[in-house]
């Protein structure tokens, strides 16, 4: 692994953690549609961060799947610079998907 691979990584880990705690507090505040929505990526976050812990790429596609999906969901709801931090959680299911951390 060279040392762009690993800054990458954790720069990426980074903002998805960010963003992470940016919908815990959007959970609480927003609407209900959207509130599941962040609840989703709160769990689906925990989880892909948990599958490199456990180095398990099968729970890996699970959770990179689905915060992809519950991301990708609010970057089209949100407006504004709210749409931002969703990046983040799309770029760290998609490396989920792909199976890079293992």
């Amino acid at each position: 692994m060279t040392i762009f691979e690993l800054m990458g990584g954790i720069l990426i880990g980074f903002g998805a953690f960010g963003a992470m705690g940016w919908s815990v507090w959007r959970a609480i505040s927003a609407q209900p549609i959207r509130r599941g929505l962040y609840i989703g990526t709160v769990v689906f976050t925990l989880l892909g961060m948990a599958s490199i812990s456990l180095l398990s790429p099968p729970l890996a596609l699970f959770a990179g799947g689905a915060l992809a999906f519950c991301a990708a969901s609010l970057f089209w709801a949100e407006r504004g610079s709210e749409r931002v931090l969703p990046l983040f959680q799309i770029a760290f299911g998609v490396i989920l998907i792909t199976g890079a951390p293992f």
